[in-house]
């Protein structure tokens, strides 16, 4: 596993997630045939949201002080992130576990967190 550093934020996009229904493999048109990726990953996403992996411990900022990063933020935790962009264009930088596509995320693109 990998362990975050700074105010990192390691993230499974929903529509990243094999398993979950938003994945373009499950998605499906009205007649029945799968939508390809290449066209789903155009389509605009208004909500993106993620489930944490893990998250760094935090960041210093210009005076030395320590930020922790959100209690909130901790593996299992379903995110929103900010913004609104195509599955093609999301934010962070790509990460592979096991083949599967993953985002290192700043904690400060994280716009919420969804509380049970």
């Amino acid at each position: 596993m990998i362990r975050p550093h700074a105010d990192n934020v390691l993230v499974l996009f929903d529509h990243h997630d094999p398993k979950h229904p938003s994945h373009p493999s499950n998605r499906k048109t009205a007649g029945g045939p799968y939508v390809p990726e290449s066209v789903a990953a155009a389509e605009p996403v208004e909500t993106v949201t993620a489930t944490v992996i893990a998250a760094g411990p935090g960041v210093h900022d210009a005076y030395g002080r320590f930020i922790p990063t959100d209690p909130g933020l901790v593996p299992g935790a379903r995110v929103i992130i900010e913004g609104k962009v195509t599955a093609a264009t999301l934010c962070g930088q790509p990460v592979y576990l096991e083949g599967v596509e993953h985002r290192m995320v700043r904690s400060h693109d994280i716009g919420g967190v969804f509380e049970e």
